[in-house]
């Protein structure tokens, strides 16, 4: 969904994709401290990995968007 609505946002597809997983990766961190009540001890490690699981994920959501945007 942040993917989607980023891309919806920012019409450069990188710089989109880039920001995607920067806030994903965030926000995940986020809402697992809001859960447990402390930040996970490798939570810099997580957050590297997470960020570029999420660019993955963000380079997929991007293409139907661009695709739709230049066809109309």
């Amino acid at each position: 969904m942040i993917a989607y609505l980023i891309h919806k946002k920012i019409n450069r597809y990188i710089i989109a994709c880039i920001v995607a997983s920067i806030v994903s990766s965030i926000s995940y961190q986020l809402i697992g401290f809001v859960i447990l009540g402390y930040l996970d001890p490798f939570f810099l490690i997580a957050s590297v990995i997470g960020a570029i699981v999420a660019f993955l994920i963000a380079l997929l959501t991007g293409i139907p968007v661009v695709y739709y945007r230049k066809k109309g």
